[in-house]
């Protein structure tokens, strides 16, 4: 692998922040499904996994993305799956349900890939239990980056003004 960064915190501006976005690129060494995958179609996934475990250990690496959790990410993510994502009261697993994420997509006619993570976005599900016709439910996730010099409401503002940027664009 060869990684290369070819925009180290670049400055980007929008209607309500400014944003700084850094772009890594990669070459990785992919299988060739003709010749050694007598199984295409059968079990694409394991198959997939099992054939080209270096591409996959790539994608599961770059996950949770760091601008999500924080740092270090190592503990953040722990921190997270033990306080925030259990419930203090009855300790069970809760579901936030999504926050962020990512889009992209896998060429396999190109043998390459594009991903870029996904926040502040809106989320639309159908809700039948306020009765016979379907209601529309929106969802958004929003939500800042603690740390010991954090003041709450400067939190709050700060969480506020991303809410605004996904309604008001």
């Amino acid at each position: 692998m060869n990684p290369n960064v070819s925009k180290l915190i670049n400055l980007e501006s929008y209607s309500t922040v400014y944003q700084l976005v850094s772009t890594i690129e990669s070459s990785i060494e992919l299988c060739d499904y003709k010749d050694e995958n007598p199984t295409l179609g059968k079990n694409r996934n394991d198959t997939y996994t099992r054939k080209c475990p270096l591409v996959m250990k790539t994608m599961a690496n770059c996950f949770p993305p760091g601008s999500m959790t924080g740092a270090p990410k190592i503990r953040s993510v722990e921190i997270l799956a033990n306080n925030l994502e259990t419930s203090t009261k009855t300790k069970t697993k809760s579901k936030r349900g999504i926050y962020s994420g990512c889009i992209g997509y896998i060429s396999a006619f190109k043998a390459q890939m594009n991903w870029s993570v996904v926040i502040r976005t809106i989320i639309s599900k159908k809700n039948r239990s306020l009765g016979v016709a379907p209601i529309s439910q929106f969802e958004i996730g929003a939500g800042g980056a603690i740390t010991i010099l954090s003041d709450p409401e400067s939190e709050w503002n700060e969480a506020i003004t991303k809410l605004d940027s996904v309604l008001y664009g």
